[in-house]
């Protein structure tokens, strides 16, 4: 976020105790600091999914303790320092670890760690809608956003290396193994 990395929750190192805090790199001078927030922050958790979107931090799902699977969204607020909780419509993921997010313009999109699906959230209405199934995504993979396209990068025993391209204006799919489309 700018000329700063922000870091929420994850494992204490070497340990099974759970953060639920806020920590920035300042870039410039390479150097950690935790930060006071206000508003109610979500719930000790790691494995979760994050991205930024116009300023704002969404951080969706995770794992909480004794193995208790997250669906929820929630955002920081920089500019105010604060925690939201949005009231969210329409139906989520399952609850989930490791899911993937990115965003264009104002959709977010979670790609489910285990299902193969694309979910949609809208941040300007705080809507959900699942958008596209993807039966041959493996669950290893990482996920970005180049324009209106959403990109799944793949490493499957099967086929190798692909990637899943799905044009967010029309949820057109292409699937590509190797540099070449996959049928």
């Amino acid at each position: 976020m700018g000329s700063r990395v922000v870091l929420f929750g994850g494992r204490l190192l070497g340990t099974d105790e759970l953060s639920n805090e806020m920590h920035v790199l300042e870039t410039g001078l390479m150097r950690w600091k935790t930060i006071k927030v206000k508003g109610e922050p979500p719930c000790a958790r790691h494995s979760h999914a994050a991205t930024a979107e116009n300023g704002d931090l969404f951080i969706f799902g995770g794992e909480a303790e004794h193995e208790l699977y997250l669906n929820d969204m929630h955002v920081f607020r920089p500019k105010e320092m604060s925690w939201i909780t949005p009231r969210c419509h329409g139906v989520p993921p399952p609850p989930q670890k490791d899911a993937a997010m990115a965003t264009s313009g104002t959709r977010l999109f979670v790609v489910s760690s285990k299902m193969p699906r694309v979910y949609s959230f809208d941040t300007a209405t705080m809507t959900w809608c699942n958008v596209i199934d993807m039966h041959f995504l493996p669950p290893f993979f990482s996920v970005e956003s180049h324009g209106k396209t959403l990109l799944a990068f793949v490493d499957s025993p099967r086929r190798g290396v692909g990637c899943f391209a799905l044009d967010t204006s029309t949820n057109e799919s292409n699937h590509f193994c190797g540099g070449e489309l996959c049928t």
